[in-house]
């Protein structure tokens, strides 16, 4: 009794080592093929994915950290600057030249700009020799300021001097954090009514309100990641640090080489040893404002900035192998289930073999040897019959819909016959779904960003992997895909400008025409040298309140088209003027744009501001739509309005309409 259990124990054990034996079981080898391939995929999805993603992360946190440093910088140079005009206005108030005037006034117009703006820790006055004159609170006055170099240099004209530690000021100014107190010195000459030199004036800026600016940009994000700012003069030497650093500030060792590239970021190795993703941005001043050379580096540690990317490699790989694991274990029960016809067919062959003639040999509904031999024809023509059968269903089906949608189309109709009267009724509800559909049309943009770049990424490398592998019609196929892709990708693009224009905050300032015509043509500078393009500005150019960005971009537009819009053999020639107009108690500029095109029909000058109208086949002119929508809505979000006169065959003249800034410097 023991021996035949002995016995049918080993039977048993010799049939489960056959069953997950690969060398005997096509189940088992088939199980074994497809779990070593998930994992490979896993670990090379993973490799791959973490590869890719953590250039992504790196390059998306450093243009964040230079675009901070960036923001730092422009900061200190508009803030600059505009100090440094006030002294130089300043000079040329006869109060201050003319000798005869009271000093007692002259010191209350000082006291008052400081009073005005804090940022003044001391501003004086001196005669031609440097002796002190008036000054804020009367600090220094009757001292001789001679030797000083704010002094020293802007005898002859206006001087800006680098940040430094106070002097003579040091005991006489309050100093609440008992920090040493440090300055900008921005002076300017004075000349009497005969424009001889009689004096300088001179201002102190507080170095805090670089620290200001600092802490107003870090604020949104100082608590969760961890970004330090410094400033470095020319130099090399350290002007602004955290304040916990100030005690034993790092350097940079290979900031000599970043002040030479400008603006920028990189990883970098600071002098306490840690890896650091550094963005830096180089001042260069602003506009007469000639800069001090500053470089404003901001950084966050390495292992801080790059943690998203460990933390997606786990998931991923995690991800991948539980993948893998689910397929193997799906595998072996499928091929479980594929085998058996095989298993049953052969145990009916060896019942055969052994002269069982009642054994019926198992019918296959598969489409191997067995079931085709026997059963194909009839299996065809049962599958045809129900596939019939489906069509015809299909067919009903659509015949209901689209009874369904002519009846839809009908009541559209008569809709449409009464829509006239619901209009003023239905405006608030439009402008509401409106604001929707942008910001739907912004996601869905957004979304189809990523996928369309991958296609057309894979089909850069086909072209540029299998060309030589296909016919003349392949490569056109995929020449066809890459330049499908690059027309998306700019619809895209021109989609989420148009879309961001209205959820995008934008302020008035006052914007100069010239400098914002400049700007435009320079984002187009190789097509207008590639047309030979020939453009006419008449100056001088007032200044208009208005969102420099945008109106930038809307002006660059018109000039796009311009070019575009063109004769065969045809050279672009454009002419920039501009008129005043008055308006409801304002007074408004209209800047012309006038261009020797193809010109348009006056039947679509107002269909050609739509989103999407093109009055020309892509392969005449190709174009989005979208460009003349964005200038609309651009202009109408600054408060302006736009338009153009035009024939077929005699050019265009497209117009913008933005308020004049009335203030000192209006022209250009």
């Amino acid at each position: 009794m023991a021996f035949h259990q002995v016995l049918a124990s080993e039977k048993l054990l010799d049939r489960v080592a056959k069953r997950f034996d690969p060398r005997q079981s096509l189940r088992a080898r088939l199980g074994l093929t497809i779990c070593s391939i998930a994992l490979v995929m896993a670990i090379m999805a993973s490799i791959t994915v973490s590869a890719t993603a953590s250039d992504r992360v790196k390059t998306d946190a450093g243009i964040a950290l230079e675009q901070l440093a960036y923001q730092v910088s422009d900061k200190l140079d508009r803030g600059m600057f505009e100090r440094y005009r006030e002294i130089q206005n300043l000079t040329e108030l006869d109060l201050l030249s003319n000798p005869n005037s009271p000093r007692s006034q002259k010191r209350s117009l000082l006291d008052r700009l400081q009073s005005t703006y804090p940022t003044y820790s001391w501003i004086g006055l001196t005669d031609a020799t440097g002796k002190v004159l008036v000054s804020t609170g009367k600090l220094l006055e009757n001292l001789s300021v001679a030797r000083r170099p704010w002094f020293q240099n802007a005898r002859t004209q206006a001087a800006v001097g680098d940040v430094h530690e106070a002097m003579l000021l040091a005991k006489l100014l309050p100093n609440p954090t008992n920090e040493p107190l440090r300055f900008i010195d921005i002076s300017a000459p004075v000349t009497d009514s005969a424009g001889q030199y009689a004096g300088v004036l001179g201002a102190h800026l507080s170095w805090t309100w670089a620290k200001e600016i600092r802490d107003s940009l870090l604020q949104p994000l100082q608590n969760r990641s961890q970004v330090e700012v410094f400033i470095f003069s020319a130099s090399g030497k350290v002007l602004l640090a955290p304040i916990e650093l100030q005690e034993r500030v790092p350097s940079l060792p290979n900031l000599q080489t970043l002040q030479q590239q400008g603006n920028g970021y990189a990883l970098e190795t600071w002098s306490d040893g840690d890896l650091y993703l550094t963005g830096f941005a180089r001042s260069t001043g602003y506009r007469n404002y000639p800069g001090l050379g500053w470089t404003v580096v901001v950084r966050q540690q390495a292992d801080l900035a790059l943690a998203p990317v460990r933390t997606l490699q786990r998931q991923i790989f995690t991800q991948d192998l539980t993948l893998g694991i689910l397929f193997a274990i799906a595998g072996w029960f499928i091929m479980r289930r594929l085998t058996y016809p095989l298993l049953a067919i052969a145990t009916a062959a060896d019942r055969l073999r052994q002269g069982n003639a009642n054994t019926e040999l198992p019918l296959i509904t598969s489409s191997d040897e067995i079931g085709r031999l026997s059963r194909s024809l009839k299996h065809l023509v049962r599958t045809l019959f129900e596939q019939q059968q489906q069509l015809n269903l299909s067919n009903e089906q659509l015949q209901i819909q689209l009874t369904e949608r002519q009846h839809a189309a009908a009541e559209i109709q008569q809709l449409n016959a009464t829509l006239e009267q619901k209009v003023s009724d239905r405006t608030a509800q439009l402008q509401e779904i409106n604001r929707e559909l942008e910001a739907f049309a912004y996601s869905v943009s957004h979304d189809l960003r990523a996928p369309l770049r991958t296609i057309r990424g894979f089909a850069q490398a086909l072209q540029e992997d299998y060309s030589d592998r296909l016919d003349d019609l392949g490569n056109e196929y995929l020449q066809s895909i890459t330049a499908d892709a690059v027309q998306m990708d700019r619809l895209i693009t021109e989609l989420l400008a148009y879309s961001q224009l209205t959820r995008t905050k934008i302020t008035l300032q006052p914007v100069a025409l010239m400098a914002t015509i400049e700007s435009a043509c320079k984002q187009l500078e190789m097509n207008l040298q590639e047309k030979q393009a020939e453009i006419t500005v008449t100056t001088p150019l007032p200044t208009v309140l208005a969102h420099s960005p945008t109106l930038t971009q809307a002006i660059a537009n018109l000039l796009s088209n311009a070019l575009k819009f063109i004769k065969p053999e045809s050279r672009p020639q454009v002419e920039i003027k501009y008129q005043l107009a008055q308006r409801d108690r304002q007074q408004w500029v209209r800047l012309w744009i006038i261009d020797n095109g193809i010109g348009i029909a006056s039947s679509d000058t107002e269909r050609i501001f739509r989103i999407f109208e093109r009055l020309h086949g892509i392969e005449t002119y190709p174009g989005t739509g979208i460009g003349l929508a964005i200038v609309r809505k651009s202009i109408e979000r600054m408060g302006g309005c736009v338009g153009v006169e035009s024939q077929l065959g005699q050019g265009s003249r497209f117009w913008i309409e933005l308020p004049l800034y009335e203030g000192a410097g209006s022209r250009e």
